[in-house]
């Protein structure tokens, strides 16, 4: 596990929600599917960092946001996956 402060554990939450819902949704669909490939590359690697991360000082807002995060993280990656695979 990584220890980082509350600081980070919010901000890298905030950022999973931002790949999650926004940076997902301006994934244009091309012949290649190339910026879906990457957004899905770029939303694995953070959630990886993402679910190393430990805070003791996280309330309970702070964890409830973090779980919620993660799970939009992975559902968002596996709706990318599946369009790739119905082009």
């Amino acid at each position: 596990m990584n220890k980082v402060n509350v600081s980070t554990f919010r901000t890298s939450t905030d950022r999973l929600f931002t790949i999650a819902n926004i940076d997902y949704n301006a994934c244009v669909d091309n012949k290649d599917m190339l910026e879906l490939k990457n957004w899905i590359a770029r939303a694995v690697t953070s959630l990886g960092v993402v679910e190393l991360m430990e805070c003791k000082r996280a309330n309970q807002y702070d964890i409830e946001q973090y779980n919620k995060s993660i799970t939009a993280i992975k559902e968002k990656i596996l709706i990318a996956k599946e369009r790739i695979n119905n082009h």
